[in-house]
């Protein structure tokens, strides 16, 4: 089979489609056991067409559902608290400077981790811009240049084939007033000039004429129509889906601007800098603002790896034969349409099978040239007789029609001249280097070569970006300033009337006044026993002497001292923290960062109680 076409004397070979590691990589991605071969769709096989859907709906569902249940966790952890899940809930980092420390340091991690992953978002928000963005705006124009070259080639194919339409009817009907006035001239005697025989074979070659008039001319001008309708829908689409357009690029600069003031969070919580209007700017305002924006990023991802599967399949081909986009093209207007010699199926072929010669759809048009170029042979001999023997014809034929005869043949010569030259056009309009370029530019290159190129840039630009956006909402603590708290010293003297515990700071922004008071048999009433310091609260327990006891919390922050009502020894009732206190024998009590506490503390068998007041 022969790879080339001639038009008028030209050779030309259409290119081979090579399939790129773009489009394998897209085509080969798992379908969880489901069809990747797109020509299923346009099978009759309910099951084939089922199957291949289904591969892609898995894809988009595999892929949200894989951010989704990240972002449930994420709000599992909100709705645990800081004491179950610590600072995956959101909540400030609380440290020990304690010996441990791998402990002490985890804040310092994290935000070295969340200040990394924020520059590996920038990059890849550069990424999508510079690779995915621009190549998909390339994509895009070339598309829009041929669907323009196209369009312009369709309306011109439209503007000839309309014109040989009028042309060939207006043909007809002088033919068929020469073919009427020639029958009424009975000239078959004449010396030397066959005249009824030239009349007559211009008279048949003309009727051959108008065959094509009524059969392909009417076929190509909706052949034409149809093409032209579908190529405007497709610049209509590529006009108002402007892949480079205001969005994404909005998206892109959001994931500058709204990581910086993560980062400057950050850094003023590594230096300890309280800025209590501007971190609650970040939690209430730019963190919201940035999980949307990561949220329309993690849609697009999954919504595009079903897309470009499917791209990427047409690319590749049917499974049997892998032959690229061509063979996708034929194997489905073979399944929609049929196969068999049809005009329409003829250039199908023709132009997207490298203009094979078997397939060359126009043999009617060189025909019908054919006819064109005998007809005017026989109708300019005729006129030439005529011409140069006018005067002896009339007189032997004893008629003057043979003046209005001539001026009929010259129109219909003046007919045929502008047919031939039409036809001419439409032959050098279509000839196959000119489409098959365009369509080899326009699959080829644009939607096989440029496009899974694009796609792939915006597909693992946008992955990566959900990725490090998710990490840096689940890690949204690092922001905020740690409270540091301290390890309590405790000293504890062997006798049964004394005992000191020692309280160490939160921190210096948390100093507060705590009361300490000694509660025995004797001092029990005696108000003269507080006295104060400033130091803040006990905030851990010593490991040796905390007996944990718990109780369900009660948020009003009393502390009242009953008597029991025979022996009249003191009793004392007390309302835990909600998240931090609890009592034991001899224990310092948990509590966090609060304006003032109350340390009570006595001998013996009364446990020490730690308790929020207002100064």
């Amino acid at each position: 089979m022969s790879a080339s076409a001639s038009v008028y004397g030209v050779e030309y070979i259409g290119p081979e489609y090579q399939i790129t590691s773009e489009v394998l990589s897209f085509h080969n991605v798992y379908r969880f056991s489901r069809s990747s071969d797109i020509t299923d769709v346009f099978s009759s096989d309910p099951d084939a067409q089922a199957s291949y859907t289904a591969g892609l709906i898995v894809l988009l569902v595999f892929s949200i559902t894989f951010f989704t249940f990240w972002g449930v966790a994420i709000l599992t952890f909100k709705c645990m608290g800081q004491g179950n899940a610590g600072f995956l809930s959101g909540y400030p980092f609380i440290v020990e400077q304690s010996p441990n420390k791998r402990r002490y340091s985890r804040p310092t991690i994290v935000r070295a981790t969340f200040l990394v992953v924020t520059i590996l978002l920038w990059i890849f928000a550069i990424l999508l811009v510079a690779k995915g963005v621009t190549k998909l705006d390339d994509t895009a124009d070339t598309a829009e240049d041929t669907l323009v070259v196209l369009n312009s080639k369709i309306q011109s194919a439209n503007d000839i084939v309309g014109e040989i339409r009028e042309s060939g009817t207006r043909s007809v009907k002088i033919r068929d007033k020469v073919v009427e006035l020639f029958g009424t001239i009975q000239c078959n005697n004449l010396s030397g000039i066959d005249l009824y025989g030239l009349g007559k074979e211009a008279t048949d070659d003309l009727n051959d004429l108008s065959g094509f008039i009524y059969e392909y001319a009417s076929a190509l001008i909706n052949g034409i129509t149809l093409s032209k309708g579908l190529s405007d829908s497709a610049e209509k689409v590529f006009a108002e889906v402007n892949l480079s357009g205001l969005p994404l690029f909005i998206m892109s600069g959001a994931l500058f601007v709204l990581p910086a003031f993560f980062v400057v969070g950050v850094g003023l919580a590594m230096m300890e800098i309280r800025l209590p209007k501007f971190q609650m700017m970040l939690t209430c305002i730019i963190l919201p603002t940035f999980t949307t924006v990561v949220l329309i990023a993690v849609v697009l991802c999954s919504v595009l790896l079903p897309l470009g599967a499917a791209n990427s399949d047409i690319c590749v081909g049917s499974a049997s034969n892998q032959g690229g986009p061509d063979d996708t093209v034929l194997t489905a207007y073979r399944n929609l349409l049929g196969a068999g010699s049809s005009i329409p199926f003829m250039v199908v072929m023709y132009y997207t099978q490298r203009c094979v010669d078997e397939y060359y759809p126009f043999d009617f048009l060189s025909t019908y040239l054919d006819q064109l170029k005998t007809a005017q042979s026989s109708i300019d001999t005729l006129i030439r007789t005529l011409d140069g023997n006018l005067g002896y014809v009339q007189q032997e034929c004893g008629t003057d029609e043979l003046t209005t005869f001539l001026i009929l043949s010259k129109s219909m010569k003046k007919n045929l001249d502008l047919l031939k030259s039409t036809v001419d056009d439409l032959l050098m309009l279509v000839n196959c280097e000119d489409i098959n370029k365009m369509y080899t530019n326009a699959v080829h290159d644009a939607g096989c070569t440029k496009a899974p190129a694009a796609m792939s840039w915006v597909y693992g630009s946008l992955m990566v970006i959900s990725v490090c956006g998710m990490i840096m909402i689940t890690l949204r603590a690092a922001y905020l300033p740690s409270i540091k708290l301290m390890d309590p010293a405790i000293k504890r003297k062997d006798t049964r009337t004394s005992q000191t515990q020692h309280l160490e700071s939160v921190s210096e922004d948390d100093r507060r006044a705590v009361v300490k008071l000694r509660l025995t048999q004797e001092n029990l009433d005696n108000h003269d026993a507080i006295e104060f310091r400033s130091e803040p609260p006990v905030v851990h327990r010593h490991p040796v002497y905390v007996n944990e006891v718990t109780s369900p919390p009660i948020l009003s922050p009393d502390v009242v001292v009953h008597r029991h009502p025979y022996t009249n020894a003191p009793d004392v009732a007390i309302h835990r923290h909600p998240h931090y206190a609890s009592m034991g024998e001899q224990a310092d009590v948990v509590v966090p960062s609060h304006p003032s506490y109350v340390d009570v503390m006595y001998d013996d068998d009364v446990s020490a109680i730690t308790h929020q007041i207002e100064r």
